[in-house]
């Protein structure tokens, strides 16, 4: 199927790439019925981090509130409803082998309800621990084993004596594989709100998450690869609570239901999905922390309902490969993270494209971020593979700051004001791109490339940077150093990004270079001798920068990209297939909302050359609806809907065949990308899926409204209650995928908003604008949708009624109107 996007969305790529890193908790199981732990979507029982790389607490940070519940935690928004004395199971998403070391768990009592809690004054006691099991393997068998040998799941019990109440559940897994120096383990804490019932009177005292550990307590400052005979360890933090098990039985816990996370105060309601997680039965069981013995407790968790339907569905455990080992780009080098080397390791040594294989100890090397030309810690190896690989599977690892809003109006609106204006006198000429630097790469070119290719490489929807991306960036490293301006405009991109949507780095540094990759810019666009495709590129890269920086006033480089997309047509030059629709309804949606910019036939000239005009049609739905052309006919009618009635209500229609259509798709899709062993491919294809579906809601958002005043829609309430009904089910439900994989969903919600006027259902679109407005800087969706309202408000028959005395094409013509 084609790639469908709104305004702020190119054409999803495929990318399919497994990372060697950490992992976190995806999914809560208890009762036979599974909750997610890990997005941010909302409601959600897990607390909201800013570890999107899966990264980990350094024992230097154990005073500091990061340790509590991970880097720079938020409260969870909802609560998992539990019983005293029941089971839960809390499934990674992933675990290195590599990353041996204990699992250990504590409940904190929250005073009221535990999303208003402050994190820096909950008190955690112990309710479970396991460490090292026995001496079976060498460096030990431990807890983390058996979590991994358990399909990444670890099985705890609340107290069945616990008092009643609301409580943080603090699960956390500490890494000792670099213990054995200072500041070398790595902890890795996951926390979740839950509501106890059913309990007893037992409350335990606790400590400040600040205070369960110091930095050379025996079981953080740790050797792991002393000689097996010589191997003990005494799991870190307060004692357990007096009469409580060290661990509970470890099984492969089987859920048959989802559902989500309760509010304070809603009714106990859930819904279960149509695919259910199973996996397999087999059990590994874990003891007490003394080596040598293997007693464990034959108890099993019973299932109950929770109010949801149970679907009983019996599927197989996909068997699953550790990521330690994965292989990435032509050179297959290993991700960050990964052991590259050690004493008695045997396995890959040949780093990614942009890591450097550093030694942690004698018995462990570990594969880092590299930057610039690597240091002389550096195996002889990752050199080698540097300079063959192709940067394609580098994740994301750096620590998330916190962003800040910074004004910057004043300081660069006079740059893209002259910016624009150097397009009306822009010559072009042929494009060649340069595809490899002129000169030897600098540390500073290798850095950008290695920068850039670590964004690419991440593999987590929500904050995938490919969702956004044209397909022309998959060439833009090899052609780092070829042009300044592409540089310029490439660390503008980057620290955009990272900054808006991954909180990575301080504003004013992303403000700083997106200012000089607008100077640039406007001299690029003023040499005679650059090439227009080269230009369209930039301003392209540009555009993504002001949608991340400040949505309201990206409009004008659409209408840039117009402009550049009519020279392109004019020198008859052919755009790349892959990246011409994502030029093109960046070009429809210029033409949408201003009314200086209008699309004469050389959009359909270049519509032509995009392979969904062909018939048969070769992608799946052969909707009329997606196609460029009909796509380019909407600014057209909009403008004067009078004159085009006839046309928009054909247009009408058909969306009203396709609509269920492309519904049904992402009906069938969500399931299975919302399922806790989801895919990462079953995610993106929900997305492209769901943008599908929105852009047919928007269709119709903006048409039904625009011809409702001219008497042709005698069902338009019902009809305009039904999309909105799908937009609110649709925006609901891709909260999941936030920010990036649903940023075309405030597009979606403030569209039909403006197109209701009868108030239905406002108060909840108005919630979800709201909701999706924190993902991006400045954004103001209710007002732009009032906005809009206002120019619905306008329309109707002029005095002349031109369509019905057929008047001549330009007679009493009047202004375009113009909805967006």
């Amino acid at each position: 199927m084609a790639s469908f996007k709104t305004s702020s969305l190119f054409a999803i790529t495929t990318l399919v790439v497994q990372v060697a890193a950490h992992g976190h908790v995806d999914w809560i199981i208890t009762n036979g019925v599974a909750y997610r732990g890990n997005p941010t979507q909302f409601p959600v029982a897990g607390w909201i981090t800013g570890a999107t790389d899966n990264g980990y607490v350094e024992p230097n940070s154990f005073s500091d509130p990061d340790i509590i519940c991970h880097r720079a935690a938020r409260n969870a928004r909802g609560h998992i409803a539990v019983s005293a004395g029941d089971k839960i199971s809390l499934k990674w998403n992933d675990w290195p082998s590599s990353h041996k070391g204990p699992v250990i768990d504590y409940l904190a009592k929250c005073p009221g309800n535990c999303q208003d809690a402050d994190k820096n004054d909950l008190e955690f006691f112990k309710i479970g621990e396991e460490g090292l099991i026995d001496l079976s393997k060498d460096s030990g068998h431990w807890a983390s084993d058996v979590l991994i040998s358990n399909g990444n799941s670890w099985t705890l019990q609340i107290p069945s004596a616990l008092a009643s109440g609301n409580y943080v559940l603090r699960h956390e897994i500490i890494a000792l594989h670099g213990a054995g120096q200072r500041n070398g383990a790595q902890n890795y804490p996951q926390c979740f709100n839950i509501k106890v019932t059913e309990g007893g009177n037992v409350l335990p005292e606790g400590v400040k998450g600040t205070a369960l550990y110091k930095s050379d307590d025996p079981g953080i400052l740790f050797d792991l690869y002393v000689p097996r005979g010589s191997l003990s360890y005494d799991i870190p933090g307060p004692t357990l609570v007096p009469g409580l098990p060290s661990s509970v039985e470890q099984r492969t816990t089987t859920a048959t239901a989802t559902s989500s996370a309760k509010i304070p105060g809603q009714q106990t309601t859930s819904s279960s999905s149509s695919s259910s997680l199973s996996s397999s039965s087999s059990s590994s069981s874990a003891s007490t922390a003394t080596p040598g013995n293997s007693s464990s407790s034959s108890s099993s968790s019973s299932t109950g309902s929770q109010g949801t339907t149970l679907i009983t569905t019996t599927t197989s455990k996909s068997d699953s490969t550790p990521t330690g080992d994965i292989m990435c780009g032509p050179v297959h080098g290993l991700a960050k993270y990964s052991q590259c080397g050690g004493k008695n390791y045997v396995g890959q040594t040949v780093c990614a494209w942009g890591a450097t294989c550093q030694v942690v100890n004698e018995y462990y090397w570990q594969s880092y971020k590299m930057v610039g030309v690597p240091t002389s810690r550096g195996c002889g190896n990752c050199r080698k593979a540097k300079k063959k690989a192709w940067p394609s599977c580098v994740p994301s690892q750096d620590t998330l700051l916190t962003f800040t809003s910074v004004t910057w109006h004043s300081r660069h609106a006079g740059a893209v004001r002259e910016y624009a204006k150097a397009v009306q006198g822009a010559e072009f000429h042929q494009y060649n791109p340069v595809t490899a630097p002129k000169t030897t790469p600098s540390n500073e070119t290798t850095k950008l490339a290695a920068e850039f290719v670590d964004l690419i490489g991440i593999t987590d929807e929500r904050y995938s940077f490919e969702i956004y991306g044209p397909r022309f960036f998959k060439t833009l490293p090899q052609r780092f150093g070829s042009h300044p301006v592409l540089d310029d405009m490439t660390s503008a991109v980057i620290a955009s990004f990272q900054s808006v949507r991954l909180r990575k780095q301080s504003s004013p540094r992303a403000l700083s270079l997106f200012g000089k990759a607008l100077r640039s810019l406007q001299e690029c666009l003023n040499d005679p001798k650059q090439p227009v495709t080269f230009k369209l590129e930039l301003v392209i890269m540009v555009m993504l920068c002001q949608l991340w920086i400040d949505n309201k006033s990206s409009n004008k480089h659409r209408g840039i990209i117009a402009h550049l997309l009519e020279e392109a047509v004019t020198q008859r030059q052919i755009i790349d297939s892959n990246d011409l629709r994502g030029f093109c309804l960046q070009g429809v949606y210029a033409a949408l909302s201003d009314p200086n910019v209008e699309l004469g036939s050389w959009y359909w000239d270049v519509a032509l050359q995009d392979p969904t005009q062909a018939r048969p049609h070769h992608y799946e739905q052969g909707l009329y609806c997606f196609e460029l052309c009909a796509i380019g006919d909407l600014p057209v009618f909009l403008r004067d809907p009078e004159r085009y009635l006839y046309q928009l209500k054909c247009y009408w229609n058909t969306l009203s065949t396709e609509r269920p259509m492309m519904r049904h798709k992402y009906e069938m899709a969500i399931p299975m990308a919302l399922a806790p062993n989801a895919t990462f491919l079953s995610r993106l294809k929900a997305i492209e899926y769901a943008s599908g579906h929105a852009i047919l809601l928007i269709q119709a958002a903006l048409i039904g409204p625009t011809i409702k005043p001219f008497g042709v829609l005698p069902a338009y309430t019902e009809k305009s209650h039904q999309i909105c009904d799908e937009a609110i089910t649709l925006a609901q439900q891709c909260q999941a995928f936030r920010p990036c994989g649903s940023s075309w969903a405030a597009e979606l919600l403030k569209m039909v908003w403006a197109a209701l006027d009868d108030g239905y259902r406002n108060e909840e679109l108005e919630e979800l604008m709201d909701r999706y407005a924190e993902d991006v800087q400045g954004a103001d969706y209710l007002g732009e949708a009032k906005n809009m309202r206002n120019r619905f408000d306008r329309l109707g028959w002029s005095n002349n009624q031109r369509f019905l005395t057929a008047a001549k094409d330009g007679q009493d013509a009047s202004p375009p109107c113009v909805i967006l």
